[in-house]
């Protein structure tokens, strides 16, 4: 359920619609080395996640997905923030919360 909301927010924000948002930023976090966007957004997944995946949760999806399109537009960039920062706040706080019955 949840990947599919990934994919629906990745594909709202003009990417591809089998791709998550964690996975693309994995690869543009790899392949553009210095845009800060996708470095920082990179950390804050894989924090979020760390709890789940251990380290480099985004790596990890990128190359889940790697056969994918992997899209970088440019104004794609401001609703992608939200829904990382809503998302990963409410998901962050919630497996750590949980994380005893897990």
């Amino acid at each position: 359920m949840f990947g599919s909301l990934d994919q629906t927010g990745n594909a709202i924000c003009a990417g591809d619609k089998d791709v998550t948002i964690s996975a693309r930023t994995g690869y543009n976090a790899a392949h553009n080395p210095r845009s800060k966007f996708w470095k920082i957004q990179e950390r804050i997944i894989d924090f979020t996640f760390k709890p789940l995946d251990g380290e480099g949760h985004c790596k990890q999806a990128w190359e889940a997905d790697k056969y994918e399109h992997f899209y970088d537009a440019g104004w794609s960039r401001i609703p992608m923030a939200v829904i990382v920062l809503v998302g990963c706040l409410a998901i962050g706080f919630l497996l750590r919360v949980l994380k005893p019955f897990y």
